[in-house]
């Protein structure tokens, strides 16, 4: 019996190598076919995703508008620019934008619509007190400040005629405020 053991030894171990080879293709042909289907069907995923980005990013934009993207005259940009003033204009030639200091030594970015009336404007006082402002198409309308001088910080938003509003204070105390006045001018309320 050892004799024929010993001849079904080779036997089986080619037996046993013929399988393993069946297994190796198949696994080598479904590794192919994965590595030709999964990054093709990867692609197409991400592809999907980028459009659905780029239609959703369109379409958000759209309410805003692109930035308008000139071909830089140098081929480098600066990694530093220093001014005393600078003046972003549309390709009309309009300011549409200011950032510089103020001759009473505050800091200002100033943003103009196509009209070139003021819209938005934030300042840094030279002492330190800060203001985000909101214009209507003649004057401020509401104004977010942080007083350090005066010590009040605040939230006033106003009437076209500037004369109701509402005024939300805070001392530096910490004791907060609230007045609101009518078309006249007249306190209605305060606390």
């Amino acid at each position: 019996m050892q004799s024929v053991s010993a001849l079904a030894w080779p036997v089986v171990a080619l037996v046993a190598i013929g399988a393993a080879l069946i297994v190796v293709r198949s696994l080598r042909d479904a590794i192919a076919q994965a590595m030709t289907e999964r990054p093709l069907k990867l692609a197409v995923g991400i592809g999907k995703m980028r459009a659905t980005a780029e239609t959703w990013g369109r379409d958000k934009l759209a309410e805003h508008g692109n930035l308008i993207e000139g071909k830089p005259t140098t081929p480098e940009v600066p990694k530093r620019i220093d001014a005393e003033l600078f003046v972003l204009r549309d390709e009309h030639g309009h300011e549409r934008a200011k950032l510089g200091v103020t001759d009473t030594d505050a800091t200002s970015l100033t943003l103009y619509d196509t009209q070139g009336r003021e819209r938005v404007s934030i300042f840094v006082l030279a002492d330190g007190s800060s203001t985000v402002a909101l214009y209507d198409d003649q004057r401020v309308r509401t104004m977010l400040s942080r007083g350090e001088t005066a010590g009040v910080d605040g939230l006033t938003i106003l009437g076209p005629d500037r004369k109701n509003g509402i005024y939300l204070l805070v001392s530096s105390e910490g004791h907060p405020s609230l007045d609101i006045s009518d078309q006249r001018g007249l306190a209605v309320f305060s606390a």
